[in-house]
């Protein structure tokens, strides 16, 4: 469970991080164009759409992750219970003895 979140955390992270570099490249690419006019730095404007692509990616899967999360939580944490045969109070299944009463549970088979 905890390395799931720590798998969420470095995907969102990286996405921002390659979000935040892809804008670089892309500022430079216009900066490049503004001043020059020509396509030489094209390249910039292609990794800087790469990258972008990559970052929402990153974003959108550790989405995905936090999403599964919590169903899982509640799959685990499934209480199973039962009455006392004598006093009808509400018990844990695997209690022996019944803590309201304190008789002895019959075992079902």
């Amino acid at each position: 469970m905890l390395s799931q979140k720590r798998v969420l955390v470095f995907l969102f992270m990286f996405g921002l991080i390659l979000l935040g570099v892809a804008v670089s490249a892309y500022w430079y690419y216009l900066q490049q164009w503004e001043e020059t006019r020509n396509l030489y730095h094209a390249h910039f404007r292609d990794t800087a759409y790469l990258l972008m692509i990559l970052g929402v990616a990153c974003i959108i899967a550790s989405v995905a992750l936090f999403t599964q999360i919590p169903s899982e939580l509640s799959s685990q944490n499934v209480l199973v219970v039962k009455k006392c045969s004598y006093c009808g109070e509400t018990l844990m299944e695997d209690m022996k003895f019944c803590a309201y009463c304190g008789k002895t549970l019959k075992e079902k088979s």
